[in-house]
């Protein structure tokens, strides 16, 4: 990927959906950030755990958490 190319590691910082969006977007944008930085070989940081960005639901998993272990592409 790019960052292995050019010697330098790259961290995607904070990226995620607020819970109002619907599930389908939200499930599509995180698969698309996270297969992009997995392709390009870049580390990434979701946000948040339990807030208005969650990837946790009362222990279940919100479409953002689907997103990031289905991702588009994968």
């Amino acid at each position: 990927g790019w960052a292995k190319n050019n010697g330098v590691q790259v961290q995607i910082s904070e990226f995620g959906v607020i819970n109002q969006a619907d599930a389908d977007s939200a499930r599509r944008w995180v698969g698309a950030v996270t297969h992009a930085a997995e392709r390009n070989g870049f580390g990434l940081t979701i946000w948040d755990y339990k807030g208005d960005f969650r990837v946790n639901n009362d222990g279940k998993p919100t479409p953002q958490w689907e997103g990031l272990f289905e991702p588009v592409g994968r």
